[in-house]
């Protein structure tokens, strides 16, 4: 992270919610819903237009 400019490293950073669903649903043996996956979408896109615009 200490090599990239800030945009692209708070966009990796971000990844959080993205990487830590596919665990939950694994761990609690419960499906991902729509409205997850929707929540995680528009995260992302809103730290991308927030760094990289």
């Amino acid at each position: 992270m200490r090599y990239t400019d800030a945009g692209i490293a708070s966009t990796l950073m971000a990844l959080t919610p993205v990487l830590i669903l596919i665990p939950y649903a694994f761990i609690y043996k419960q499906r991902i819903r729509f409205k997850e996956v929707l929540g995680v979408a528009v995260s992302m896109v809103g730290v991308c237009l927030f760094f990289l615009l």
